[in-house]
């Protein structure tokens, strides 16, 4: 069972096809149990698939554990990169 609103469109499918996944920040409307679902299927593209993830990820702390490069942004002013 998918969570609600996770279903991939056809656009979202096709552009996951390339070797560039870009991901919208859909996890704060997700249960907590979905949000590990979501990060664990972006693990597999990034090590098994090969792709390289760009998310916009307001869940800032999960966002940063996952990722290898991570810029935040405060009231639209960059914060920290790294």
């Amino acid at each position: 069972m998918t969570p609600q609103g996770f279903a991939l469109s056809h656009e979202r499918r096709e552009f996951l096809a390339g070797s560039v996944a870009a991901l919208p920040s859909r996890s704060f409307e997700l249960k907590p149990c979905y949000i590990d679902m979501v990060f664990e299927i972006l693990d597999d593209l990034q090590h098994r698939d090969g792709k390289t993830n760009f998310m916009v990820e307001q869940n800032a702390k999960k966002g940063l554990e996952f990722a290898d490069i991570g810029c935040v942004h405060v009231s639209g002013q960059l914060a920290r990169t790294g």
